[in-house]
């Protein structure tokens, strides 16, 4: 997320899918906000069994905020190596628990 390399983009976009489909949408649903939690951990204890780590920063091994850890990014094929495969991880696992 904007190179801070903290938690992984995919997995980001796998919390927001289980807030839109399990999340409180009123305060009182407390049951719902409960499961949207369990879900949550969940899927990046998943995450992070198939893939080493739920952050950017362990994924890549590289820093993304430095020109060097972008030319890494590029010469390295990442986005393809690592990047794209934790994507299709992320939506196998939200398969999996949705």
């Amino acid at each position: 997320l904007a190179r801070s390399q903290e938690i992984c983009g995919a997995v980001a976009g796998a919390v927001m899918v289980i807030g839109l489909k399990h999340g409180q949408a009123r305060p009182e649903d407390k049951e719902a906000k409960e499961k949207a939690y369990a879900l949550t951990r969940e899927l990046m204890a998943r995450f992070a069994v198939a893939h080493g780590s739920c952050l950017c920063r362990d994924l890549l091994g590289v820093d993304l905020l430095t020109d060097e850890g972008q030319r890494q990014y590029r010469e390295g094929d990442l986005g393809n190596r690592v990047c794209r495969p934790c994507v299709r991880g992320a939506i196998r696992i939200l398969e999996a628990i949705l």
